[in-house]
């Protein structure tokens, strides 16, 4: 619009394009497209799980007097003697941990099992196939294999169908109540499972702090 940039991307990234997105989520505003941006990364990754999660803080439990007190009392001048950028961070970050595991006790967090679209029932014939594959594997009788390629099958598509209707059910509610959808875009860059170390250039990186 008359030749000013008004939405800016950022990024150290070569392989970067950027282009009006073809199928935006919401009606958009014709100073501010819907862009899309496509990174290209190629860099070795490597996963390895990890026996134990750290806990998270339990904030309704801080000592929240004793937290303030202690923020102010950080003497935050040693940052102007930083020139480098990642130094200051790790400045930064490490006393405000220290104020945090101080004043803040740790809450173990249980990750649900299944996805939070699983119906009951999928959940229930989750199991159920379980059971008959160990079934199978011990008896090995044809009736407890039919069994379990059937509860198999349909455990499949009653997965598929109920993706697809809280899809759709988000992208009916979007306008009106947007944080169902960024709640379902926090649990998918969530990691569940229990590969939860990555090495990346030599450099371990498990929890927020990396």
């Amino acid at each position: 619009l008359q030749s000013k940039t008004l939405d800016l991307v950022i990024t150290n990234i070569e392989n970067t394009n950027v282009m009006h997105c073809s199928d935006p989520l919401v009606d958009e505003d014709s100073y501010h497209p819907a862009l899309e941006v496509g990174i290209v990364i190629s860099a070795p990754l490597v996963c390895r799980s990890r026996s134990n999660e750290i806990p998270s803080y339990c904030f309704e439990r801080a000592n929240f007097l004793e937290l303030y007190r202690s923020l102010a009392n950080i003497n935050w001048n040693n940052l102007r003697n930083i020139l480098d950028i990642n130094q200051a961070v790790e400045f930064f970050y490490e006393n405000l941990y220290k104020v945090l595991d101080a004043t803040c006790p740790r809450k173990k967090i249980r990750h649900p099992k299944f996805p939070f679209w699983f119906t009951s029932s999928i959940i229930h014939n989750i199991k159920q196939k379980d059971k008959f594959r160990k079934k199978f594997k011990h008896s090995g009788r044809q009736a407890d294999l039919d069994r379990f390629k059937n509860l198999r099958a349909l455990v499949k598509r009653d997965i598929k169908l109920a993706y697809n209707n809280y899809i759709l059910g988000l992208e009916n509610m979007i306008t009106s109540d947007s944080k169902t959808f960024w709640k379902f875009i926090k649990n998918k860059k969530s990691t569940k499972s229990n590969l939860l170390v990555m090495e990346y250039n030599g450099s371990q990186l498990s929890n927020g702090r990396d």
